[in-house]
């Protein structure tokens, strides 16, 4: 992947937001002409703790994708979990789907349209928040 489309297709958040937080901020997000289907996957477990059976429940992903209401285009992407943070799950960033080995300038044009204008949506919608 060349350095040119790394940095346009990945976005750091200033800080990590749980899974709550994500969704208010989509939630905001959308309303610029957005449609996001995401999916969460984790699993549960069980561990044995003296007087009874305690539950655990991990999130490991938040993926899906979005689609422009106003081209109809749409791209995969992908959540940074943050599993460094003691409020875990939380959310460090957002990675938009591409194919390897493809230059910036060999995404659909439309395609493109919409990582730029949803990572400066969401951008704006952090520095606000």
């Amino acid at each position: 992947m060349s350095q040119d489309l790394e940095q346009r297709t990945n976005l750091a958040f200033p800080t990590s937001l749980t899974p709550d937080e994500v969704k208010e901020m989509l939630n905001e997000v959308s309303k610029q002409g957005y449609m996001f289907r995401l999916v969460q996957s984790g699993f549960f477990n069980t561990g044995m703790v003296e007087g009874g059976i305690v539950p655990e429940d991990y999130l490991t992903s938040l993926s899906g994708n979005v689609t422009s209401r106003i081209n109809y285009s749409s791209t995969g992407i992908s959540f940074k979990l943050d599993e460094n943070q003691e409020n875990y799950p939380s959310f460090n960033g957002l990675r938009f789907g591409t194919i390897p080995g493809y230059d910036w300038n060999e995404i659909d044009p439309e395609e493109r349209s919409v990582i730029e204008s949803l990572t400066k949506d969401i951008t704006d919608y952090l520095a606000a928040h």
